[in-house]
């Protein structure tokens, strides 16, 4: 048990919170929780004053005036009214770290991500340098809804949209892009890139087949959620999730 080796196997079974627990059974223990990697997504409201802060990777912000943990690999960024994140000040920096990164805007305030108001093109132009090179899956989620203006890094092979999103995407994804989700429907006469080999479609997926079927036959993979029915008959390209 004195031994990290051992440890730190018994902890890849547990929950951040269990690991912190069990660390704080003796005084040897105790200086493990330093050493240890936390990945369970948590708010930095609550781990930002903690002396082990660095070795938490998956967090939740909604602030600009906020320092990343040095081991940060998967980021959301929440905006809720009168956040601050989204005016994207010059000292606000997403760390070279970060592989998944989510921008959420929270769907009980029906408003686009960019609050205040006015801060929509500032933040439309600084969203490229905004977003390292590290990432390899970006979300937008929630009521995001705005142009993306080919703002994606070319580091990225996830790319996934909300509910609420229907802009076009002409020219604006990088051919780095393998794996595209929307989790509602999308206007699919605007053509995607050739790059694109899985697709996943939300919940309106019986008229975006019945509509598109010879366009999206070009992907290797086709997920969409829900229409059973009508998905047994173009099974030959389309499964279920």
């Amino acid at each position: 048990m004195y031994n990290y080796d051992i440890f730190s196997q018994i902890c890849k079974h547990l929950k951040d919170k269990e690991k912190i627990n069990l660390s704080a059974a003796t005084t040897v223990t105790n200086d493990f929780k330093y050493r240890l990697i936390y990945v369970d997504q948590i708010s930095w409201k609550k781990i930002h004053k903690l002396s082990f802060y660095d070795n938490f990777e998956s967090i939740i912000i909604d602030t600009c005036h906020y320092r990343f943990s040095k081991n940060a690999k998967n980021v959301t960024i929440c905006c809720y009214p009168n956040c601050i994140i989204c005016t994207m000040s010059p000292d606000f920096e997403i760390p070279a770290t970060v592989t998944h990164l989510t921008l959420h805007q929270d769907v009980r305030y029906p408003s686009p991500i960019i609050i205040p108001s006015g801060y929509i093109q500032y933040f439309a132009q600084h969203l490229k340098t905004k977003i390292p090179g590290s990432v390899t899956h970006l979300t937008f989620s929630g009521f995001f809804n705005e142009r993306i203006n080919d703002y994606i890094p070319n580091s990225v092979t996830h790319l996934r949209f909300g509910e609420c999103f229907n802009q076009s995407l002409e020219n604006d994804i990088p051919n780095s892009v393998t794996h595209l989700s929307f989790d509602y429907d999308y206007n699919f006469d605007t053509p995607l890139p050739a790059s694109v080999t899985h697709l996943k479609i939300g919940m309106d997926g019986r008229y975006i087949l019945k509509t598109y079927g010879e366009e999206l036959k070009n992907y290797d993979t086709i997920y969409v959620r829900n229409n059973r029915k009508y998905i047994s008959s173009v099974k030959e390209f389309v499964h279920i999730f």
